[in-house]
């Protein structure tokens, strides 16, 4: 079972809230670590008899969190984007608050400025599809760079290989005729050389053939004809 929530006097962290913002005028939202920082300077000073947690204010269903929750509702009009808020003040609330006009007036004002708050809500939509729009596009960028290193890569072991093959087909001991043309008179060394340049390794045929020219190139000493000299000299 987990731990109980402690209760508090409602009225004293209402307190907390309201005297923060009134010695924080400009503040519109009130952030939990923010909040929490008062509320100990409060304990500190004496002026309340409890510590309050970092997690009375910020995790959900804690009655301080549900109070910030609902008084930065009433405060501002937001519109949250991935993590960060873009704000504004709500109108009605500053009207209600700050002006001494009579309901009628302050009626007016408010419907007026709404119009505000709806342009301001589409602009959020906009910048939101912008934002997503650039996020596919970054990542299309890193995969298409991805993409082109591989490229420039392959293209330096084809240039490499052609270079081996013209190497290679200079030697006697290699039947390596017929390199481009197609049918039945194309040697078997030259279609394996087709079929692994455009292989995970290019490098194979060529791997394959210059093993192929060293061991042909192994002196068997037993096979090895007498030397005439030797044998003339009765050596």
């Amino acid at each position: 079972m987990g731990r109980y929530e402690k209760i508090y006097p409602p009225l004293v962290i209402s307190k907390i809230v309201e005297d923060y913002l009134l010695e924080n005028p400009s503040i519109i939202i009130i952030e939990y670590k923010k909040i929490h920082e008062y509320s100990l300077s409060q304990f500190d000073l004496g002026k309340i008899e409890f510590e309050l947690s970092y997690d009375y204010w910020r995790k959900e269903k804690r009655k301080g969190r549900i109070l910030v929750d609902k008084v930065n509702k009433q405060r501002s009009y937001l519109r949250k984007s991935e993590s960060d808020y873009i704000e504004i003040a709500s109108t009605k609330d500053v009207i209600e608050r700050l002006s001494n006009d009579s309901p009628a007036v302050k009626k007016m004002i408010i419907n007026q400025l709404k119009i505000n708050e709806k342009g301001f809500t589409n602009l959020t939509t906009k910048y939101k599809k912008l934002k997503d729009k650039e996020e596919r596009l970054l990542t299309e960028v890193e995969s298409l760079k991805k993409q082109l290193e591989i490229l420039k890569e392959n293209n330096g072991i084809y240039q490499n290989v052609l270079f081996q093959w013209a190497d290679i087909s200079s030697s006697r001991d290699i039947n390596i005729i017929n390199t481009i043309t197609t049918g039945k008179t194309r040697t078997k060394v030259v279609e394996q050389l087709f079929t692994d340049i455009f292989s995970d390794d290019p490098n194979a045929a060529y791997k394959q053939i210059n093993q192929q020219i060293k061991e042909s190139n192994v002196v068997n000493l037993k096979d090895k004809k007498k030397n005439n000299l030797i044998v003339d000299l009765d050596l």
